[in-house]
């Protein structure tokens, strides 16, 4: 959880309030940096949409308990023993992918591209190969796929789901 902040680099934009006039003032809006945007994607796919992002050891995983906090609308009967761990893990894929692909940030990166100078701007045409890449990489090359365990075809649905939604 600790990525989402760093899904606003993307196509982000800083906001700058100075008053006009003054000598050392900056412009109102200026694109996050494109090297910026690229070193949060990889951050982001390394540590949320790679093949080994969520691996824990069976020793740990038998050692988690859920949050058993009862509050309205939920009892302790419905609070599973085990920590769903494959769940938790699919929703911050999940939670980050659909803010990666999210329209409003999607609309800004095309319009960003005419803040700065030709071929300095993050573009979707990067964008979208980095996560489809690391989404998609049991496919492999020259048809040496590998299996796909549980938790990465959620991933994959969801972002079938989002690009759906795009068109």
């Amino acid at each position: 959880q600790a990525l989402l902040p760093l899904t606003k680099e993307v196509g982000g934009l800083y906001f700058a309030r100075d008053h006009k006039g003054d000598p050392s003032a900056r412009p109102p809006f200026t694109p996050v940096p494109a090297e910026r945007q690229r070193k949060a994607v990889e951050v982001i796919v390394t540590n949320a949409f790679a093949e080994d992002a969520f691996k824990w050891s069976p020793e740990l995983l038998n050692k988690l308990a859920p949050n058993r906090l009862s509050h309205w609308g939920t009892g302790y009967g419905a609070t599973p023993v085990e920590f769903a761990a494959n769940e938790y893990a699919s929703s911050v894929q999940v939670i980050l992918l659909a803010e990666l692909l999210d329209q409003v940030r999607l609309d800004r990166m095309i319009n960003n591209e005419a803040r700065v100078a030709p071929g300095q701007a993050y573009t979707i045409a990067e964008l979208f190969p980095s996560l489809t890449a690391a989404v998609w990489s049991e496919f492999g090359e020259g048809g040496r796929a590998r299996d796909v365990i549980p938790l990465r075809r959620q991933l994959q649905r969801a972002h079938l789901d989002q690009l759906s939604a795009l068109l």
